[in-house]
């Protein structure tokens, strides 16, 4: 999770422990300067939950869920923001998350499946569905749900197996709906029949677990290992 240092009440009396203990190695103190701020570069923070936080005693690091968020944090420390462009930047980045969610899933076509799916750098989720199918439109609903959820970390498709059969026949759909998992251009699987909330989510953290980058606490346990 992206990181910030407030300058104000940062450097501590102390050596920099938290920047001993980042995971990732984004976290730096001088201790040829100790009087001087400890830096990071919050691109690189990865999956990290803010470990180092637990570790600051002047409560120097502030962290954020997204780098938008932490760029309006860093403004407010530095003061080269006011507080009404904050709440109004704070306003704009939720409207245009609730607009990105409105189209949370993606309707894919032959002529866009290669660019949409095989080509997408997250892993994708594709609703093999037709238009006639009691199950496909009971099901409609708990996607786009789910897709919300993991909007960002996921991307969902839906593809509409009456309006494109050539696409249906080459990958072997026999049954609708019928869920197929895409990751770096290779198929990790398809899931015949219509799934719960949980039963989705339940294969989508699979899909997660096997896709993302190591935890930082897994990278903590390797280095003491």
């Amino acid at each position: 999770m992206p990181v910030v240092v407030d300058p104000n009440r940062c450097p501590c009396a102390t050596p920099c422990f938290p920047a001993k203990m980042c995971p990732y190695g984004v976290l730096s103190f001088s201790f040829e300067a100790p009087a001087n701020p400890a830096t990071l570069d919050p691109e690189k923070c990865g999956d990290c939950r803010g470990v180092c936080t637990n570790f600051c005693d002047p409560r120097a690091l502030r962290f954020a869920a997204t780098m938008e968020e932490l760029r309006l944090i860093e403004a407010e420390l530095l003061g080269t923001m006011t507080a009404d462009e904050i709440v109004a930047e704070r306003k704009r980045l939720k409207e245009e998350t609730e607009k990105k969610k409105q189209v949370a899933v993606l309707e894919v076509t032959a002529a866009t499946f290669e660019k949409e799916v095989v080509q997408a750098a997250l892993p994708v989720v594709v609703d093999f569905w037709a238009p006639w199918c009691g199950p496909c439109k009971a099901f409609a609903p708990t996607f786009a749900q789910v897709a919300q959820e993991y909007a960002g970390r996921v991307k969902f498709c839906k593809v509409n197996t009456d309006a494109e059969q050539p696409l249906a026949q080459a990958l072997r759909i026999q049954s609708i709906p019928t869920l197929f998992v895409f990751y770096r251009g290779q198929a990790l699987g398809a899931v015949p029949g219509a799934m719960s909330a949980a039963q989705l989510r339940a294969t989508i953290e699979q899909v997660l677990q096997h896709v993302a980058p190591p935890s930082s606490a897994q990278v903590l346990e390797q280095a003491s290992a």
